[in-house]
């Protein structure tokens, strides 16, 4: 399996679970009320955040980010500092929707939760469709071994196959 393709296996997935979480803040937000249900399930999606998508952009910065950032650069409007910088903007708004369901915050967490969605899902699609092609074509088999093997260090298999 290509390195590659354990980032691909878990886009796969946060589309679906946030598409998913995406239906679940708009009936939250409409009944406007968190009962029991409601914040068991957020709480479980927070969950996911934690175990899931958190250790992907973990694993992305430690591994394929910075093999194409010492190969084009990260300053400016670089695809590879747009990236970072989303992982940032994504991070924060997993601790702040962390954060409105603590304190039962709707509104709080309709703004993050929605900004959340919206921006993971282009952040794949710009992964997907620029950045995964550009990075098949900019490494070579030496950095490839060796994003591999930072994977595995990391624990980071993808959504189906666990690493070694």
């Amino acid at each position: 399996m290509h390195p590659l393709d354990r980032f691909h296996e878990d886009h796969l997935a946060f589309r679906e679970r946030f598409s998913a979480f995406e239906s679940r803040l708009d009936g939250v937000v409409n009944a406007r009320r968190l009962d029991a249900p409601a914040l068991t399930t957020l709480r479980d999606d927070l969950q996911f955040i934690r175990d899931r998508l958190l250790p992907h952009f973990h694993a992305e910065d430690q591994t394929i980010l910075p093999a194409m950032e010492s190969r084009l650069g990260r300053h400016g409007t670089s695809l590879v500092s747009i990236l970072v910088h989303e992982h940032e903007e994504l991070r924060r708004a997993a601790r702040k929707i962390e954060e409105a369901v603590g304190a039962g915050d709707l509104d709080e967490l309709n703004r993050h939760g929605l900004f959340l969605v919206q921006v993971l899902q282009d952040h794949v699609r710009k992964e997907e469709a620029t950045f995964f092609p550009s990075a098949r074509k900019t490494l070579g088999t030496h950095e490839w071994d060796d994003i591999e093997a930072r994977l595995d260090a990391l624990g980071f298999g993808g959504e189906s196959r666990p690493a070694p």
